[in-house]
């Protein structure tokens, strides 16, 4: 069940949850090692990389089903990292 909140503070929730995700991306980008290309990557990973990407489709209908609209954006959106990665890697091919 969607909790109760009252006017305004959803979006300042959401705005609290959104600084996080940036502050943890400024963290990974500035302690990521990047291995040296080409990389191999086998067809076990590709299709693991796609089975993520419908469970995360998957749980952002459920998170909205529930009337969790921001995690269920948050969901979509890795969804559509993983498949902008796959089509930049030239592992996929479609058109948004």
């Amino acid at each position: 069940m969607p909790r109760r909140s009252t006017p305004g503070s959803s979006e300042e929730e959401l705005k609290v949850r959104v600084l996080r995700y940036i502050q943890g991306m400024y963290r990974v980008l500035s302690e990521a090692k990047f291995t040296e290309v080409p990389v191999t990557i086998s067809p076990s990973e590709v299709k693991m990389l796609i089975d993520w990407v419908k469970s995360y489709v998957e749980d952002s209908r459920a998170f909205l089903d529930r009337g969790d609209v921001a995690s269920s954006l948050v969901a979509v959106c890795y969804a559509e990292g993983i498949m902008e990665a796959l089509r930049l890697l030239k592992l996929a091919e479609f058109e948004w």
